[in-house]
Parts: C-alpha cells; structure tokens; sequence
C-alpha cells in the first residue's frame, strides 16, 4: 500500500500513530513549537512555551533550559518541568561544561558520553559533564547557538517508559532548539535596542531636570547677591553669603547629575 503514492500520502500518517504513537506525540509537540516560536514576546515566554510543548509530548520525565546570566557569568534556569521531587540544578558554570559546544559539538548524549569515556583521552572532562548532567537531571543537552556563543542550552531526561529518542528525534530536537536560539538572539537585540532607547529618555528628562532646578537657583543667587551690595551692615546679612554658598553647591550637584546622564 506505502508504494503506491496517492494512498500513501492518506495512509502514512495514520500508520505512524497507530505503529509509534510515542514518536506521533513528539513530532506533534515539535511541530506546535515550531509555529509558536514568532509569536514569542520575552525570553521568559520562549522557555515556557518549550518546556510546555515538548512536556506535552510524554516523552520526557525532567526538562530544563538555561539560559546565560551576564551578572554572575553561569547559565542559570529559566523554567523547567519534572516528574518526581529532584530539582534540577539552579545555575552551572558556563566553562568547562559547554567547551565542547563551542567547538562544534551538536548536543551532549549520555550513551555515546559513557562510551568515549572507556576509550579517550578525555575521559576526565567527559566524566565531570556527565556529572553536571546528573545533577541536571538530564541524559541529552543541546545548546543554543550564536557562531560559537553559547547563549543557553536544554535539558532533558527520557521518560523511562518509552523506548528512547531515534537519531532522527535528535535531529529533528536539535534544528528545533537552533531555531529558538535565533529568537533568543532577537530577544537580545530588542531589549538592548529598549534599554538604549530607555537611557535616551534617561537623559532627555535629566536634561529637562537641570535646566527646571538651575532656573530658580540662579534666582535666588541674583536676589542674594543684590541684597549684599545694598547694604552689608544690615542684621543677617551674613546668611545671604551662606544661600549663595549653598547655591553654588545645589548647582554643582546638578552639573555632575548632567556629566552622569550623558
């Protein structure tokens, strides 16, 4: 029946279900994500919606997805889903866990891990990535990608009761995650487009600010000063040297609140 091209084109998608029902529900939690991506508005949004689909699937007992926090240089988790009380670990190190990513290495996959830590010279670094995977509650890591940036990555543990992903599912898991990547990069590049645009006003209002504040200061300096060359042996007329002393001041402090805007 699958030779024949107008029946298969009506058949194979019924055949998957019925024969990889596991492998249906993915493809189906994939394909929703990949329609949602546009519609991401914060990174926030991003990790929910892939957490959320790809939890839909069933195929997976922990999800995770870290994402680069420049304040303290980690990866740090930004949502994450799990069956069971463990809790994933909350930040790792950027380096040396995610060196291999930078050199090109598509995703972190815990059997060919165990198998290359018997054989290679590497051993050691393969064996303290298996352990920050443990500690992740993960079996398979895919990063995502800026050239050689790692700007974050997902976590996931297979669902014990499933046969395990194909290559294929990993493949497919791994284009996805790039193109995620791609809106995490525009994120990046709006909010800093917003924080320029929120400094601008920044400095527009102190601007606006300083001149409101000296306008009154030099009043009150002319009038001071006046009342000095009036008369000097007047009562308090010492305190008139104190209001322009203090003038000067004021108007010091709105000159470095200037230098700071700019």
């Amino acid at each position: 029946i699958l030779i024949y091209e107008p029946v298969r084109e009506r058949t194979q998608p019924a055949l998957t279900r019925a024969l990889n029902r596991a492998g249906h529900q993915l493809t189906q939690s994939m394909n929703s994500l990949e329609r949602a991506l546009p519609r991401v508005v914060s990174r926030e949004d991003l990790a929910r919606r892939i957490v959320t689909q790809l939890n839909a699937s069933g195929r997976f007992s922990a999800l995770s997805l870290y994402v680069h926090d420049s304040d303290r240089q980690q990866m740090r988790v930004l949502d994450s889903r799990l069956v069971g009380d463990k809790l994933p670990l909350r930040s790792v190190v950027v380096s040396p866990f995610s060196d291999a990513f930078s050199r090109g290495v598509p995703a972190y996959i815990r059997e060919d891990m165990i198998r290359v830590r018997g054989s290679s010279k590497m051993a050691e670094q393969v064996q303290a990535r298996l352990r920050t995977m443990d500690a992740m509650q993960a079996d398979l890591v895919i990063p995502m990608m800026s050239g050689e940036l790692v700007l974050g990555w997902v976590g996931l543990r297979e669902n014990p009761d499933t046969e395990g992903l194909s290559q294929d599912e990993i493949n497919r898991l791994c284009r996805l995650i790039a193109q995620a990547a791609v809106v995490l990069e525009n994120l990046h590049d709006f909010e800093a487009l917003k924080e320029q645009h929120r400094l601008a006003a920044l400095g527009t209002m102190a601007a606006g600010l300083a001149h409101e504040i000296r306008n009154p200061l030099a009043g009150i300096k002319g009038a001071a000063q006046f009342l000095q060359t009036v008369d000097d042996s007047e009562p308090g007329s010492e305190f008139l040297q104190v209001i322009i002393g203090e003038v000067d001041r004021l108007n010091e402090v709105v000159q470095n609140f200037l230098y700071y805007a700019r």
